[in-house]
């Protein structure tokens, strides 16, 4: 291959109009070597993970042909007491409970004036995670939390997913004529007479074959020729159509130095230098790119040609779990992602996108370009275990944390089995003569002869006592304090360990799902968030700024819900919380005290578009009664700035005012109610935010704090 690259250019100042793919590669390459030590750690970490080690065999016994000079003896125990493996799937367990039990909620940060806008994105947010990608999930998830507490490192990929189905249908120039006229051609708009002209005038045909592949844009020439021939000669033919098939996020768990490499002094993912993704993908998904990420077609005809070859830093840190040479017919894609600032000296996030084997000389790739996604990141979330140093490579797994008490359980245990061996069938001591003759007849109902009493004696058994099974003990209570999530002898520290556990998975969960909901945000379909969440007053999509900073996303999850006991106990607090019901600050802390989520649920239900639309109603109501001069009684647990503001747009209306003029009394009933709803919102509002600021005065003498409302008089 010819070098196109320049030794003093660096990756940060590269051309991004037209990638150095020399550049790339040498910037892999560095990356691979620096990960070694990171990749050895992690292959040792496998084995203890699996319980293998060197001559281990399928019998769990010690031979000398396996493993050279065995102790004590041949065919010694050689027990997998999958220590590590055990205390892994634990945690793989609790953190599978914790994504599916946490409460994620997309969060408007304006919730009064977002109200409908939010139960929207919450709606469509569920309905993405907990139905359109559940079976992913169900992979993807129990990858990413092996990996991220066996190995303790793992990352998220966040993207989207487009993938489309063709279709064959049956088409004519009554179909043309339809589908070119909008569906209007039986309404006096038809074009027929053009389409008879153009289909039966053979020097047209190129403008036929226009006409068809505009269309069907997959079509080649010749395929859009021969449905032109079709339609001229037999009055109908078959017209492939694509459609989206597949349009969805899409989440992908990762392994550093396997399916990605990054550089490794790296210790923020998203300030990263660059993140190459390596994939593996069929002709036809290949194929479908072109269409869908808008891949060079001769690119990807020259790909195809080197299925199976890979690159050779990426073939050193494969791990095969399958049969040799079985990915001999994929083609192997890098998707480089950098930062550079090459233009106006901005850092900005790029991909390209290759394929080692098809670069050759003239700098081929599939596609670049500045990063498509609108919330401006690595599309890239990273799950760390625990880590003594910065670097995301520094991170530590269970695997290789206990993997030495795993040791001493295995020689505990393979003294005591060996003991039993002893004494379950323990050496005859014979007379030499006798030997052969005694060889091989131990045994139930076995016969032994003798020459003379005594002839034959068993071995003295070797003393036995409770030391294997306290030291077995020990090491137990050693892993259960360390790793205390099921600790049935310290409940007060497994509890502060699950928290803890469960909060660094929250906030990574909260990570992932908020990079997935700007994507929604960038490319859901009006027609499908309308069909699952109902018609939207205003489109579900944003523009980059507001994908940013429109919504925050938060996940909970209360973990008293591991103790059996605690729902009945739950239960029976908010029992004895309900006397503060008439007081909406008081329970809502009472319920805030028992159950967080629970106190959400309260909020969240007065503030749904049904309750504000319910409580819209009654203020209707009651200024109707007050016109009438009847006060109706003050709503003490309403949402009070609601019904300020339905109040001040009922009297913006023009006759409004001018029927108040006559009304006296009216206008002082709407006065008094205008001034209850203010006193509450300064006593629930903004007085307990004066405590909390420890400010001694508010505002000064006489002088209100402003609100957004005024009243009709002061209006005049």
């Amino acid at each position: 291959m010819i070098s196109l690259w320049r030794g003093d250019e660096t990756l940060e100042q590269a051309d991004v109009k037209e990638p150095d793919l020399s550049l790339l590669l040498n910037e892999l390459r560095q990356a691979q070597s620096d990960a070694t030590n990171y990749y050895n750690r992690m292959e040792t970490s496998r084995l203890w993970w699996r319980s293998e080690w060197r001559g281990q065999t399928t019998d769990g016994r010690q031979h000398s042909d396996e493993m050279g000079e065995v102790f004590p003896w041949e065919g010694a125990y050689d027990s997998r007491t999958r220590v590590v493996q055990t205390l892994i799937r634990e945690h793989v367990n609790y953190a599978l409970y914790v994504f599916w039990n946490a409460k994620i909620q997309a969060r408007s940060i304006r919730p009064l004036t977002q109200g409908r806008q939010k139960s929207v994105a919450q709606r469509m947010l569920e309905w993405r995670i907990y139905n359109h990608m559940q079976s992913e999930l169900m992979r993807e998830l129990p990858l990413y939390f092996g990996w991220r507490y066996g190995y303790g490192l793992a990352l998220m990929w966040i993207e989207w997913e487009q993938q489309r189905l063709v279709q064959n249908f049956d088409v004519n120039l009554a179909t043309l004529d339809d589908i070119l006229t909008g569906g209007k051609a039986q309404q006096g708009q038809s074009i027929m007479p053009e389409l008879l002209d153009l289909f039966a005038d053979p020097e047209r045909t190129k403008e036929a074959r226009d006409l068809i592949k505009g269309l069907s844009p997959l079509l080649s020439n010749g395929e859009a020729g021969k449905i032109v021939k079709d339609l001229r000669e037999v009055r109908s033919a078959k017209l492939p159509v694509s459609h989206l098939l597949s349009n969805k996020p899409k989440w992908t768990a990762l392994r550093p130095a396997i399916d990605v490499l990054i550089p490794s002094q790296e210790s923020n993912i998203q300030q990263a230098r660059f993140i190459s993704l390596r994939e593996l993908v069929t002709e036809s998904e290949l194929t479908d790119r072109i269409g869908t990420h808008n891949y060079d077609p001769d690119f990807v005809e020259e790909a195809v040609k080197h299925k199976g070859e890979f690159a050779d830093w990426m073939q050193q840190t494969q791990w095969k779990y399958s049969a040799s040479d079985s990915d001999r017919d994929m083609i192997e894609l890098h998707h480089f992602y950098y930062k550079s600032i090459a233009e106006k000296e901005v850092p900005r996030v790029y991909r390209t996108v290759f394929n080692e084997a098809s670069i050759g000389g003239h700098n081929l790739y599939a596609t670049h370009g500045m990063l498509e996604y609108d919330h401006g990141q690595y599309p890239c979330v990273v799950g760390r275990r625990t880590f003594e140093h910065r670097p995301i490579l520094s991170s530590q797994g269970i695997a290789e944390e206990a993997y030495t008490d795993e040791m001493n359980i295995k020689t505990q245990l393979d003294g005591i089995g060996n003991r039993t061996d002893i004494v379950l069938a323990p050496p005859l001591i014979v007379p030499s003569t006798r030997v052969d003759a005694v060889r091989g007849t131990f045994g139930p109902r076995e016969i032994m002869g003798v020459n003379r009493p005594n002839e034959i004696n068993w071995m003295p058994l070797p003393p036995f006592d409770n030391t294997p099974l306290e030291f077995i003990r020990l090491v137990q209570e050693r892993l259960d304090r360390r790793y205390p999530l099921y600790n049935q002898q310290n409940k007060e520290l497994s509890q502060i360990y699950r928290m803890q556990e469960g909060k660094a998975l929250l906030n990574e969960i909260e990570l992932i799902v908020e990079q997935t909901f700007q994507l929604m945000q960038q490319y859901e379909t009006d027609e499908e968030v309308a069909q699952v969440a109902g018609q939207m007053e205003h489109p579900f999509h944003a523009d980059p700024q507001a994908i940013q900073g429109k919504h925050e996303i938060v996940a909970t999850i209360d973990f008293r819900m591991l103790d059996e006991d605690f729902a009945q106990k739950k239960l029976d607090l908010i029992a004895k919380a309900m006397p503060f019901k008439e007081s909406q600050m008081m329970f809502k802390m009472a319920v805030e005290a028992i159950d967080p989520d629970a106190a959400d649920a309260i909020a969240q239900d007065q503030m749904s578009p049904s309750a504000q639309e319910k409580e819209k109603r009654s203020v209707h109501e009651d200024v109707s009664q007050m016109m009438n001069g009847i006060e109706p009684p003050m709503p003490m647990m309403a949402n009070h700035q609601l019904h300020l503001q339905t109040i001040q747009q009922i009297m913006s209306q023009p006759n409004m005012m001018q029927r108040l003029q006559g009304l006296p009394d009216s206008q002082k009933l709407i006065q008094n109610r205008v001034k209850f709803h203010q006193n509450q919102i300064q006593q629930f509002q903004a007085n307990p935010q004066i405590g909390r600021a420890l400010s001694t005065s508010a505002f000064q003498p006489k002088q209100p704090p402003e609100l957004a409302y005024s009243s009709p008089s002061q209006q005049q």
